[in-house]
């Protein structure tokens, strides 16, 4: 379901937002470190720093070059894209995305709490991503 999804990104971005802001850091993490946490990274980037997909998706492969969002998960960022409504108008009117992607009009009932403008480091425009590299449980010896 589009809404419930969107619902637990929309969870997600703010949990990050507040553990950044109190200070600390977050982990973002599944299983292989290539869909859903990249998917995630790339929803609160569009979120908190306004930016589109695709810039989204650089800036976080910059620090972890292997993530690949499926096609499912791309759709829904696309999706949060728009209600974001992060294209331009030409943008929008060269979408990828077909009839059945589309949000469905502002019956989403989704209410996103104020964005913050300022930059979360000072060294730069996006968080700090890049973690060391850990291994699986699987690979760890006792």
């Amino acid at each position: 379901d589009h809404t419930e999804l969107l619902k637990t990104v929309l969870r997600a971005c703010c949990f990050m937002r507040e553990g950044i802001e109190g200070g600390g850091a977050v982990l973002v993490y599944c299983r292989r470190g290539v869909n859903q946490s990249g998917a995630m990274a790339i929803a609160y980037l569009m979120r908190e720093e306004r930016l589109p997909y695709v810039k989204a998706l650089e800036a976080v492969r910059e620090t972890r070059p292997s993530i690949s969002p499926h096609i499912g998960m791309l759709q829904q960022l696309l999706t949060w894209e728009d209600i974001l409504s992060l294209k331009s108008g030409d943008e929008q009117a060269q979408s990828p995305m077909t009839p059945a992607m589309q949000p469905h009009g502002n019956n989403m009932n989704l209410q996103l709490p104020p964005l913050r403008r300022q930059r979360l480091t000072p060294a730069g425009p996006y968080p700090n991503l890049s973690l060391p590299t850990l291994r699986p449980p699987s690979d760890v010896t006792a």
